[in-house]
């Protein structure tokens, strides 16, 4: 079995050109789980009803500030929270 990075990337992959809004982005945490809120950008905070959050997010200990990826669905109102960034 491949390993989830290998997973994603295969993902990525598949959809790259198919669906622009398909990219992913990143976002900074606001608050951590488990009220967690994003800000994209400066004027759109994502919450729990915007998020899909991945297991592993659940092992991350994340704070204020940090950077995180996100996977838009295919509508664009709900994200898919993959992981925190590393830096």
């Amino acid at each position: 079995m491949e390993s989830w990075e290998v997973q994603l990337a295969t993902i990525f992959n598949r959809k790259a050109g198919e669906d622009p809004a398909a990219e992913a982005v990143s976002a900074k945490v606001i608050s951590p789980l488990p009220n967690i809120s994003l800000s994209l950008g400066d004027e759109i905070i994502l919450d729990e009803e915007n998020l899909i959050v991945a297991n592993r997010i659940y092992e991350i200990p994340l704070q204020p500030g940090d950077e995180v990826i996100l996977l838009p669905t295919a509508g664009g109102q709900i994200f898919y929270l993959m992981d925190k960034v590393g830096r």
